[in-house]
């Protein structure tokens, strides 16, 4: 992947006082970091219909999402689809997070834990639309941790460093990047369903290539500055060789092939704003198109 930015000459510098080279590497830093998370997102979510919108992979870093099996995706209870999840199917943290833990102890291949300042824990990662929903007053999440902060458990309470809490041993982080839905007869997002992510360790996997004769190492992003027009033009290229995908295995007692680390898990999570609304019909399929 080659990403850059360049200068029109250098005049331009001369009209500002601060550097156009440094805001541009700063520029490609975070444009390469939102590429990383957006494919992630689409990997994880288990996001299929981004390939006929992405046939090169270009998004999704060389490798097409695969749509989760039944086993590694929990619908609501007589809910087989996200298109058919309605406002009668939003998101019960604890009960949903003691199914989640459950399903990952008992299912096969069996789902790790992240192992984490000594303690093994999974994440799950939920939308900034879900995360709305249960924190509202009286929910279960408010309930929980105005339990918590009444026993004095400052110091440990995750909510701090930017984590949404622990519960079960889950850490619930927000993410917006997750995807949302999928129909999965016309392959259109459903945009009032949104794809949690229950994780483990090994969820996903990301490695990085090294061209032969390149001056950069493997595991490294390289940012380079090319002259251009006799050093009239600046242009910094973000160079990386890499590729990214959710691993599966073949069971063979049963020669099934299984997702492995992550249960998707599709809940009503609507926009609460018209202008929000709007922007979300859009987002995904702009961002395919650039």
């Amino acid at each position: 992947y080659r990403f850059a930015h360049g200068t029109r000459g250098k005049m331009n510098q001369q009209r500002v006082p601060w550097s156009i080279i440094d805001e541009n590497r700063g520029s490609l830093s975070d444009q390469l970091a939102n590429f990383q998370e957006v494919a992630a997102a689409f990997h994880l979510c288990g996001a299929s219909n981004v390939a006929s919108r992405d046939p090169t992979n270009a998004f999704t870093w060389n490798m097409a999402p695969t749509a989760p099996d039944s086993e590694h995706i929990l619908y609501p209870s007589g809910i087989t689809t996200d298109q058919t999840i309605t406002a009668n199917h939003t998101f019960n943290l604890l009960s949903m997070i003691n199914r989640l833990v459950t399903r990952a102890k008992t299912i096969r291949p069996k789902m790790r834990p992240c192992r984490i300042n000594g303690g093994q824990y999974y994440i799950l990662a939920i939308h900034p639309f879900v995360s709305e929903l249960i924190r509202q007053e009286g929910s279960d999440w408010l309930e929980t941790y105005q339990r918590v902060l009444q026993g004095g458990h400052w110091a440990d309470n995750p909510i701090f460093s930017g984590a949404l809490g622990i519960f079960n041993n889950v850490i619930v982080i927000e993410d917006d990047t997750l995807t949302p839905g999928v129909n999965s007869s016309t392959d259109d997002w459903v945009h009032d369903v949104r794809r949690c992510v229950f994780m483990g360790a090994g969820a996903l996997r990301v490695e990085f290539g090294r061209d032969e004769g390149s001056s950069f190492g493997m595991n490294r992003y390289q940012l380079l500055p090319h002259p251009k027009a006799n050093g009239q033009r600046i242009e910094n290229t973000a160079c990386m060789i890499g590729a990214m995908a959710c691993p599966r295995f073949l069971r063979p007692w049963d020669n099934t092939t299984v997702d492995y680390g992550k249960i998707v898990v599709p809940v009503w999570a609507p926009p609460q704003d018209a202008e929000v609304l709007a922007g979300q019909q859009t987002q995904w399929d702009a961002y395919l198109a650039q």
